[in-house]
């Protein structure tokens, strides 16, 4: 058998959904070596009446037939003996999809599939890791290839004689949603390599899913604007809270430090400094003091502590570091105990919702968690855009977010609209994009969560306007504040929130903030009227 040279192979496929006027096909780029690849250069040809648009994970350019480019940066490194992958959409002709891309180049060296026969080895020791509500997460040994394994199809199927379901992944592990509660599945693995070769079956296993997973009921927060706990010098939330008659805060925000201890700190920060007292607190979430003097205080004021956590300047989410799902839970379980919270917030920008391996372990995680914690309270804080024509509501990583959230049986208790990051193409109104944002979501939410109904919808909604002038240029005044605040109130939003606290302080009196008190839902008519 001649020597394998191949350093990376490209694997096209269509995603699942297409038709023959639109379709996403998705390029799976396996390193085949005990090298890193850096910075690949990718080349291939596509179909001469194909138009394709950017989806995301490559920067290309083309030139007839020929696309070629670079992975984006976050994607750039290809680690050794893994993979990476990036998604273009295609326009057909109406009458097919047309040919997926085809004669790769990485790097100017070939990277098709070669002719090979050789299947590989069987997956052997399929085991579930982990058992909620509504998903399993699978591991097994991995197989063994001539060349290199692909990836896995796992199929699936409820009891005996139940209808068979197949998943593909490219590692010897997996996360099954979508599943009936305290139901029997049968499973079994075949692997297959780079030219389509499949094993043999894996020994069949049988796992029951746990029972249902409570609704962890309406968001009761519902004045709550962000507040930037790092900031300098430290606010303290008792004392925002008697300026401004608010009752509750989002606190942001705690993250992983990218190549750190994979753990929860302040700001992704090993070390927090109050400015009040130049005192200094360890930054890990799970065990620091920081804060907690304020929050008790804030607390006997009859204020509730909502924790937000995602990327910040310094820290990513902690899913994009951990990759153990029990670590994950294990590490939430610690903040929820150290802050005594009951409340938290996943701010995820779009960098985030990218990471589909990052997005599994976080809801694995959750289901984990909430099967603990029953009456745990959590919202999603995620980008949405106002431009009818364009995009209204979230985009499409945020759709798919709250469709994996749903087949796992999560049901939030807030979904949170960042209403700040206007299109080209939205209104140069800032109100008016807020409410196109809204209504948008609406949509969104209702398809993801087709049960709720319209009213409950709208109580589990939360609008993030960003206070004053955005980078686009429009500005977000105090009236439309008024305007916002009108609408939560009428459609019975269950968080009118902010960003943000310390903004607000800076730009005037607080005045956003003292609105949002005065006028946000759940405000009675006749405080309304007097005030």
């Amino acid at each position: 058998m001649a020597e394998n040279t191949l350093v990376v192979v490209a694997r096209p496929e269509w995603v699942p959904g297409g038709s023959p006027w639109w379709s996403t096909c998705k390029v799976t780029l396996l390193n085949l070596t005990d090298a890193a690849v850096v910075n690949p250069y990718i080349s291939f040809k596509v179909g001469p009446k194909q138009v394709l648009l950017n989806n995301h994970g490559l920067d290309w350019t083309r030139k007839g037939d020929t696309v070629s480019g670079y992975l984006v940066p976050e994607r750039q490194v290809i680690p050794p003996r893994s993979s990476r992958e990036f998604r273009l959409s295609v326009q057909g002709t109406g009458q097919s999809q047309g040919p997926l891309p085809s004669r790769f180049t990485v790097n100017g060296k070939p990277a098709d599939p070669p002719e090979d026969h050789e299947p590989p080895s069987m997956p052997r020791r399929v085991r579930a890791s982990l058992v909620g509500s509504r998903l399993i997460t699978l591991d097994w040994d991995a197989s063994r290839d001539n060349v290199a394994v692909a990836g896995y199809r796992v199929s699936f199927s409820a009891g005996e004689g139940g209808e068979v379901y197949t998943l593909t992944t490219a590692r010897p592990s997996v996360t099954i949603a979508g599943l009936a509660s305290a139901t029997e599945y049968r499973i079994s693995v075949v692997a297959f390599d780079v030219s389509d070769n499949p094993s043999k079956p894996s020994d069949g296993v049988k796992v029951r899913t746990g029972p249902p997973l409570p609704d962890m009921g309406d968001w009761d927060v519902s004045k709550a604007p962000f507040l930037d706990f790092t900031a300098w010098p430290t606010p303290k939330v008792a004392r925002f809270a008697r300026e401004t008659r608010l009752d509750g805060f989002i606190l942001g925000f705690l993250s992983a430090r990218r190549g750190g201890d994979k753990t929860l700190c302040w700001g992704g920060n090993d070390l927090v400094v109050d400015a009040e007292d130049g005192r200094s607190f360890s930054g890990n979430a799970t065990v620091s003091d920081y804060g907690k003097k304020d929050l008790q205080e804030f607390r006997k004021q009859g204020g509730k502590v909502v924790l937000s956590l995602g990327g910040t300047a310094s820290g990513v989410p902690l899913e994009a570091e951990e990759t153990d799902v029990a670590r994950l839970v294990a590490c939430y379980a610690a903040v929820l105990r150290n802050y005594e919270v009951r409340h938290l917030d996943f701010s995820f920008e779009s960098s985030f919702l990218h990471d589909e391996e990052g997005l599994e372990r976080h809801v694995s995680a959750m289901s984990q968690l909430l099967a603990v914690y029953p009456t745990l309270k959590l919202s999603y804080s995620l980008p949405v855009d106002g431009a009818p024509g364009s995009l209204v509501g979230f985009n499409d990583e945020g759709v798919r977010l709250l469709r994996r959230l749903a087949s796992a049986g999560i049901e939030p208790s807030l979904i949170n609209g960042m209403l700040m990051e206007f299109g080209l193409a939205a209104p140069r109104d800032a109100f008016d994009c807020c409410v196109h944002a809204l209504e948008g979501m609406h949509a969104h939410i209702a398809a993801a969560f087709p049960h709720w109904g319209t009213e409950k919808v709208w109580r589990r909604m939360g609008a993030c306007p960003m206070f004053g002038r955005h980078i686009n240029g429009r500005e977000f005044t105090l009236d439309h504040q008024r305007k916002l605040a009108d609408f939560a109130r009428k459609h019975q939003l269950g968080c009118l929130s902010g960003w943000e606290v310390t903004m607000d302080g800076r730009q005037g009196r607080l005045d956003f903030c003292k609105c949002i008190a005065a006028r946000g839902p759940g405000t009675p008519d006749e405080e309304l009227a007097a005030g």
